[in-house]
């Protein structure tokens, strides 16, 4: 096995045992852990970022090469987009709360969410690959309000952008709109074609080079 291979190998093992430590981190959450949530979240980030370099580098590697990582790559997709929605929806979720306690919360009833555009909803503009996330973050602020039906339903609309926006309900109520998005945007085959066709255009990309680099070769 190449050396570079193994270089790899261990770094995309030090990146699983960081998002295993996560992944801990958030299933075992209490609310004392919400003092290093924003810690956590730029550690997260800053892994994300590690974890896209590796990738990239390991999307060069030959065809048997790439098969050692594979499946790894697809779980830890998984995983880093299971992660992102649940340390974002606890950060927003516990700066919420700081909000309300600042001002003169007296109880622990829940109360509704008037001050709710501060807490920067998320916004879809009908990426399909965006949708999940979307969907998880939107739904874990705005499910913690105690909120009418026409109130969510102005929630969602604010935030649909792009082809998002024009999406046609049935009637113009919240669910009829989260269902009608999510038969548009909720295609798991479409988002797997796109991950395999982006790939084969790095594969592709890659071929190409080494085949410039070839006829180059030659000329000389």
């Amino acid at each position: 096995m190449a050396k570079g291979v193994k270089i790899l190998e261990r770094n995309f093992s030090d990146i699983e045992k960081q998002l295993s430590g996560f992944i801990a981190f958030v299933d075992t959450f209490v609310e004392d852990d919400k003092e290093v949530l924003s810690f956590k979240l730029s550690q997260f980030d800053r892994l994300n970022a590690k974890y896209e370099s590796v990738k990239e580098e390991i999307f060069t590697l030959s065809d048997i090469e790439f098969k050692n990582f594979d499946g790894k790559i697809t779980t830890c997709n998984e995983h880093i987009e299971k992660l992102e929605v649940r340390l974002k929806s606890l950060n927003l979720k516990y700066s919420k709360n700081n909000n309300e306690t600042g001002s003169n919360a007296v109880s622990n009833v829940i109360k509704p969410c008037f001050r709710l555009p501060e807490l920067s909803l998320p916004q879809f503009n009908g990426d399909v690959e965006t949708w999940f996330i979307f969907k998880e973050q939107f739904k874990e602020i705005i499910e913690n309000c105690a909120l009418n039906d026409k109130q969510k339903l102005q929630y969602l609309q604010s935030c649909l952008i792009g082809i998002a926006k024009h999406v046609q309900t049935v009637d113009d109520t919240y669910d009829s709109l989260f269902l009608a998005l999510e038969q548009r945007f909720e295609n798991k085959r479409l988002i797997i074609n796109k991950h395999i066709n982006a790939l084969l255009m790095l594969k592709y990309e890659k071929f190409r080079g080494d085949s410039n680099v070839d006829l180059r070769n030659l000329e000389h």
